[in-house]
C-alpha cells in the first residue's frame, strides 16, 4: 500500500513519524456530515533514505502485512472472545463472561506484539517535496 504524508518529527533511532491525512467515506468534504472524528493519522515508519521535519514523503507497505494487521486487530480478539466463552460456559454464565472479557482484553496484546513485528516493513520509499 502506498500512502502520502508529512514528517512531523525525525526520530535518532532511523525512524521519523509521518502524519498522514485520513481518507473519509465522505470525499474530504467533513463538514457535510460532521462524521470525521480524528482527520489525521500518525505512524512511525522506517526512514533510511533521510527525511526531514517537514517534508512531504511517500510511505509504502506490502498490502498483505496491512491486511495482516487488521485481521489481528479485528477478529482476532472477536473469536477469542467467543472461544473463551465457549470454554467457560460450564462455570456458569457469569464465570464465562469474565473469562471471555480478560481473553478479548488479553488479545490486544497479542495485537500490539504483532504490529512492532510489522512497523519495520513500512518506508518511506520517496521525499515528494522538501520543506
Amino acid at each position: 500500500m502506498v500512502s502520502s504524508g508529512y514528517v512531523k518529527e525525525v526520530k535518532s533511532n532511523g525512524t521519523a513519524v509521518v502524519v498522514f491525512k485520513r481518507e473519509s467515506a465522505c470525499g474530504g468534504n467533513c463538514a457535510s456530515c460532521s462524521g470525521c472524528a480524528a482527520l489525521e493519522l500518525e505512524a512511525i515508519v522506517v526512514n533510511k533514505i533521510g527525511a526531514s521535519r517537514g517534508d512531504y514523503v511517500t510511505v509504502e507497505s506490502e498490502t498483505k502485512d496491512v491486511l495482516l494487521s487488521a485481521f489481528i486487530l479485528y477478529m482476532v480478539p472477536v473469536f477469542i472472545f467467543i472461544a473463551a466463552y465457549l470454554i467457560f460456559e460450564k462455570f456458569g454464565n457469569t464465570a464465562a463472561l469474565i473469562a471471555a472479557a480478560l481473553c478479548f482484553l488479553l488479545s490486544f496484546v497479542f495485537a500490539k506484539i504483532r504490529g512492532r513485528k510489522i512497523d519495520g516493513n513500512v518506508k518511506i520509499t520517496e521525499i515528494i517535496k522538501r520543506r
